[in-house]
């Protein structure tokens, strides 16, 4: 019993030796690997192959994805499981997401509009049919926006959206910036702004508005309104408050800051975008002036299906639905129509 005690008692110190001996090794040789490594990028050999391995490994991501968009485009079977991927990944992260999304389809007429009480947020969708012609989406959206129209006393802010071929054509429902006519085809403008951040005085974290597609900014849209804005929130992860003491710094192509605010709103055009103030003084348009715009016939008059004008005293009232009711459905009450 006492042998295997001493042995005990000499081996203790052994070990801590070992162990204190192996940490300083290890010390020594990871302060000189990582001075030879400084010493060795430092120098002008090593900065060249630095370079070289970093344009060979450029070059690889270059050639794999080549190489798989080739591979995605000439087998139909990888095209469809690759599709599916996406899209299941997709409907994941709408599932488990808290923003609102856009509809998957192609063509669709969208109303959002913010309420003169408490400023709450109400957003309605029609989904179109893809077959539909421009002039008939142009019919649809005017449609709407007249709908709309008659009840846009009861709201701070409306704005309706048109988006067809991938591309939006969005304009005021409210103030004295209302037009019915659309501008076709829709065309993008040379303009997209560099830096869009929304701001207000309760939020300590300032939210990034970039996310807005490029598609937006079209010819003759009208955007970042209040309804605009509200809407921009709606469609990202971030909390946020909203009321009428927030402001929008955004920065232009040629790297000029603007400030926006509740009275204010962005017109596109072709190579710039205008400010526009609500302030200011700009003759209002009479509800039988835009029945007057209404009825004045769409498109090229080469045309039968173009040739027919839209009717503003039966359409004023028709509600945003489903698509699939008929065009030439009439309301038969004449008192749900607007006063002509």
């Amino acid at each position: 019993m006492s042998e295997t005690t001493n042995d005990t008692a000499h081996f203790e110190p052994y070990a801590i030796h070992g162990t204190r001996q192996f940490f300083n090794m290890s010390i020594q040789l990871y302060t000189y690997l990582y001075d030879t490594i400084v010493a060795a990028a430092n120098s002008e050999q090593g900065k060249t192959i630095g370079m070289n391995l970093l344009w060979t490994f450029s070059k690889i991501c270059v050639y794999a994805e080549r190489g798989g968009i080739l591979l995605y485009n000439s087998n139909d079977y990888i095209k469809q499981v690759v599709d599916q991927c996406v899209s299941m990944k997709e409907w994941v992260d709408d599932l488990t997401s808290n923003k609102n999304i856009e509809p998957k389809t192609n063509t669709w007429i969208h109303v959002c509009r913010i309420s003169n009480q408490d400023n709450s947020y109400l957003e309605i969708y029609d989904n179109l049919s893809d077959t539909l012609t421009e002039a008939e989406c142009v019919r649809k959206y005017q449609s709407a926006y007249l709908s709309v129209l008659n009840e846009s006393v009861q709201y701070n802010d409306t704005c309706v959206f048109l988006k067809q071929n991938n591309l939006y054509y969005i304009s005021k429902c409210s103030g004295p910036d209302i037009k019915l006519d659309v501008a076709t085809p829709i065309e993008k403008s040379n303009c997209v702004p560099i830096s869009i951040v929304y701001k207000h005085p309760d939020m300590t974290e300032d939210i990034d508005l970039l996310f807005l597609p490029n598609e937006m900014y079209c010819v003759n849209n009208s955007i970042f309104s209040k309804a605009f804005v509200r809407r921009s929130l709606e469609y990202q992860e971030k909390p946020f408050v909203f009321d009428d003491r927030y402001t929008i710094d955004i920065i232009d192509s040629n790297v000029t800051m603007h400030t926006m605010t509740k009275n204010e709103y962005m017109k596109i055009l072709v190579d710039e975008f205008k400010i526009i103030s609500l302030d200011d003084e700009f003759p209002l348009i009479s509800m039988d002036d835009a029945v007057n715009v209404c009825k004045e016939p769409i498109g090229d008059s080469s045309s039968s299906d173009e040739d027919e004008s839209i009717d503003a005293v039966n359409v004023c009232k028709e509600p945003i639905g489903d698509s699939s009711s008929s065009d030439e459905e009439q309301p038969q009450n004449s008192e749900d129509c607007v006063d002509t």
